[in-house]
């Protein structure tokens, strides 16, 4: 299943994954159950228990899916200014340029230019 969030609680159904897309630096706590996430361009999955949070770097889609009936909150950022037009453009072709990535090599050029 594959929808368009705002700020949410979701259900988790045991055996049905959630497709979610958009969600760079969105937040998601998982209020009951476990709760396993996927993201494209991260190199490492996480599987969060009850009372744990996540906050998605990449600008990337995210899989979630659970093995009981789980209940998450979605809490999207909200962007003072959208990202400069560069980084959007790396992001599609690299998701990692989307944030983390580029604040690091961002640290390591005179004056941040980066950033």
């Amino acid at each position: 299943m594959a929808i368009h969030l705002t700020d949410t609680t979701l259900t988790l159904q045991p055996g049905r994954p959630l497709l979610m897309k958009g969600v760079a630096g969105a937040r998601i706590q998982v209020m009951s159950g476990c709760v396993w996430i996927t993201q494209y361009g991260q190199s490492r999955d996480f599987v969060l228990s009850a009372g744990r949070e996540i906050e998605l770097d990449l600008p990337s889609p995210v899989v979630m899916s659970a093995n009981t009936l789980a209940c998450v909150r979605v809490e999207l950022a909200t962007a003072a200014h959208p990202a400069p037009f560069w980084k959007r453009l790396l992001s599609w072709f690299d998701p990692r340029w989307g944030s983390a990535a580029s604040r690091d090599l961002g640290r390591h050029l005179p004056g941040g230019a980066l950033r």
